[in-house]
């Protein structure tokens, strides 16, 4: 499915690029910690290196056209979009100095920052959503775009053509309509708290505790 680009121009804040750089950057600041990030630029030169100071969040990065590559503490994260696009999943916890890398040609990419403090309050019944989301440093998980996510980024999209005085409303709702069908996609087992995952833990430990000869005298209630 195609992806449109119209409507850069609806609203946010723009953000001037440099000699290096054409096309449009827009933020939106929703309420509830919610940031959206809204890009298609053409990089002119070979490789061009923008410094940025990375606070703790979680970030939804998704790379429509072109590539993404960040660095932080010294490791690579990267999007690459030969065949479709990508996403990525990325928990901080602490704030890092790096720098985004462009390579030459367009790059169109959606960036979705929840604030820890609103992830902290949406995950305090799902203690394992908690760990993965909240206490798990620069560990990055890529997923393909599926098509419900891919129709689920349309719909933010569309918010661009939405009045202005309901814009925030409907892209904050989209915003956590994605970020939800993305851990679906990534977490199935433990949305709802991990009782499943649980599960799964008890039977593989139980399946080792068969095939393991010190466990041979137990009878199956002491299993």
């Amino acid at each position: 499915m195609q992806i449109s680009e119209q409507s850069y121009d609806a609203g946010g804040r723009r953000f001037a690029l440099s000699g290096e750089q054409q096309g449009n950057v827009l933020l939106y600041t929703l309420h509830h910690g919610i940031e959206y990030k809204y890009a298609v630029t053409d990089t002119l030169v070979e490789r061009w290196r923008q410094p940025v100071y990375f606070t703790p969040d979680l970030r939804l990065v998704i790379t429509l056209q072109g590539n993404t590559h960040l660095r932080m503490d010294q490791r690579d994260f990267q999007i690459q979009t030969a065949s479709g696009g990508m996403g990525m999943l990325l928990p901080m916890t602490e704030p890092v100095e790096g720098e985004k890398i462009f390579c030459v040609g367009r790059q169109h990419e959606l960036v979705l920052f929840f604030n820890r403090f609103w992830l902290g309050e949406w995950c305090e019944s799902r203690p394992l959503l908690r760990q993965a989301l909240l206490c798990a440093h620069l560990q990055p998980h890529y997923f393909p775009l599926t098509e419900a996510v891919v129709q689920q980024i349309g719909r933010l999209l569309a918010t661009h053509d939405v009045p202005p005085a309901w814009r925030a409303f409907h892209q904050e709702a989209q915003s956590i309509a994605l970020l939800a069908e993305v851990l679906q996609l990534l977490f199935p087992d433990i949305g709802t708290g991990g009782g499943q995952s649980v599960q799964r833990k008890r039977i593989a430990r139980l399946a080792d505790m068969l095939h393991d000869s010190a466990y041979d005298a137990c009878t199956l209630t002491q299993l």
